[in-house]
């Protein structure tokens, strides 16, 4: 499916449809060409595929059906701004050949300047020294269990005790962390945001309506 995924992405890239016509008959009707509903290319917007974070899940159903379902976040900038969304859709075995249908395009619920103004808070706290507020920062992120949160472990944490990640952030930073605010344009989309600077990565969460962030501070 990633391979179909791939191809699907390069005919659309390159305006050769002609590379996927065994498995899809006409454009959907929901590309209306204008961005971000754009099939094939649609200048003077730019768009960027973000195929290093798809998603290709099986399903089934009740009576034993076998399909796929791709998950593709796009990318657009258009002169009005960046435009995010992810693109849906099924694929389906059909005699010897695979089809791709029923497609969607969503838009998500974590909105980009959203996710640049926590980070900035984020930031902040930490240039305050404010631990206690970026650790809050930090447990909001997930309800996953400690041992699956690698972050807080990278940062010395022995648990979500906040004081003990207020205090491991306060080691973390001692020699200086990086808490230069980010543009909107710095964020990369993947499903949510992420700010990846010199090989490090931090990303913004959604978590039971609240922001959070994974990661340990920039250094």
């Amino acid at each position: 499916m990633t391979e179909l995924a791939n191809q699907m992405v390069m005919a659309r890239d390159s305006d050769q449809l002609d590379l996927i016509d065994d498995c899809i008959d006409t454009v959907p009707a929901i590309y209306d060409g204008t961005a971000p509903n754009c099939w094939t290319t649609c200048p003077p917007a730019e768009r960027t595929f973000h195929l290093d974070v798809a998603r290709n899940d099986q399903l089934t159903n009740i009576q034993d059906d076998v399909w796929w379902r791709t998950t593709l976040p796009v990318t657009y900038v258009t002169d009005d701004g960046i435009i995010d969304v992810t693109e849906y859709w099924s694929i389906r075995q059909v005699d010897d050949r695979f089809t791709v249908d029923e497609f969607e395009i969503q838009t998500p619920i974590m909105q980009r300047q959203s996710a640049t103004d926590i980070l900035t808070v984020y930031f902040a706290h930490i240039d305050n020294e404010n631990w206690a507020q970026a650790a809050d920062l930090l447990t909001q992120a997930s309800s996953a269990p400690f041992g699956d949160r690698l972050d807080l472990q990278q940062l010395g944490a022995n648990s979500y005790d906040q004081g003990d990640i207020a205090d491991a952030l306060a080691r973390w930073c001692a020699d200086g962390c990086d808490t230069t605010p980010p543009s909107a344009a710095e964020l990369t989309f993947t499903g949510g945001y992420e700010l990846t600077r010199n090989a490090q990565t931090i990303r913004v969460t959604w978590y039971e309506g609240a922001y959070g962030i994974y990661g340990p501070p920039l250094r």
